[in-house]
């Protein structure tokens, strides 16, 4: 090999990518992955507060209305409505495929 090629050969080889470092690579992941699960939770926490703070407000107003309201939900026909509706959304959400659990080939 001439004194040219071996200058080549050691210039390719400075441009070559370096050996990949799986600890690290799993690191920067983790990182990137804590990063946005803090995001997540930090975005959830001022509509939790405010949620918390609109029932909270809205306490006494809902304990009226639900003393004015309990007589006519404890009826027969009102706990047969409910319980129709919400087999009806069931049966719904079964037919549509949102039931991946009761599908035999799921």
């Amino acid at each position: 090999m001439t004194e040219l090629d071996q200058r080549l050969q050691s210039l390719w080889a400075a441009d070559e990518p370096p050996a990949a470092d799986p600890a690290f690579v799993l690191a920067v992941m983790e990182r990137a992955e804590r990063r946005r699960l803090t995001l997540d939770i930090a975005s959830l926490v001022a509509p939790t507060v405010g949620g918390a703070a609109v029932l909270w407000a809205s306490a006494p107003w809902l304990s009226r209305a639900w003393t004015l309201a309990a007589p006519m939900i404890v009826t027969p026909a009102f706990a047969a409505g409910v319980a129709g509706l919400v087999t009806a959304g069931w049966l719904w959400a079964w037919v549509s495929g949102r039931l991946q659990i009761l599908r035999a080939d799921a």
